[in-house]
């Protein structure tokens, strides 16, 4: 079972990786990213090492290898298609039984009503990339990993980040942290059942 994020971009070119790592820190979670990590490249896997304490039974902090799969395409705004709209007013069915209609009568036109955009399709309609960000259910770090790279991009380069399991998405990484500071209290209750699943770094 995999899980995605969606984040949305007018340009990729300002990525840094050392920003990225320096967002991390803001949030007091340390996050290392490779230096001549591409963000304008596809990965397998994008390769991190996550390093707390907050998960060790020793009370000592430990490393942990992990990422998530990151998917770049060009992304072009094509809006949801709309049923055509009537252009005849429906006749009723006593219209029908008791009245003539001429033959060159013309019918009554009914305005077509232009599709209205919805307030996510505004959001997005202007950028050039998308970016899927892929997590699976084998490392229960992948999604806090996923969510802080989104928000990062959302921070730094003004990111669209769309989540489709909630149905919500993201133009300010304030509202983000609210989301990591939930992916972090869910992490804390999986390490207190014992389901907590991850790789350490030896």
């Amino acid at each position: 079972m995999s899980l995605d994020l969606y984040v949305y971009l007018k340009e990729d070119s300002g990525f840094s990786p050392k920003g990225f790592e320096d967002f991390c820190r803001s949030l007091n979670l340390q996050v290392r990213i490779p230096p001549d990590f591409d963000i304008q490249e596809g990965y397998d896997r994008v390769p991190l090492t996550f390093t707390s304490d907050a998960f060790s039974e020793t009370g000592k902090a430990e490393s942990y290898s992990t990422g998530f799969e990151l998917f770049v395409s060009d992304y072009e705004y094509s809006p949801c298609p709309v049923e055509k709209p009537r252009t005849e007013k429906p006749v009723g069915f006593l219209q029908r039984l008791f009245s003539k209609k001429r033959r060159d009568e013309v019918p009554e036109e009914v305005p077509e009503e232009l599709p209205q955009e919805t307030p996510f399709e505004q959001a997005i309609k202007d950028c050039q990339k998308e970016l899927a960000l892929v997590c699976h259910s084998g490392d229960s770090f992948e999604l806090l990993m996923a969510y802080l790279f989104g928000a990062y991009l959302v921070d730094s380069l003004g990111g669209i980040l769309d989540d489709p399991q909630t149905g919500r998405y993201f133009q300010n990484s304030q509202e983000l942290k609210a989301e990591i500071a939930s992916v972090w209290e869910y992490l804390h209750r999986l390490s207190d059942s014992g389901e907590l699943k991850y790789e350490k770094i030896s």
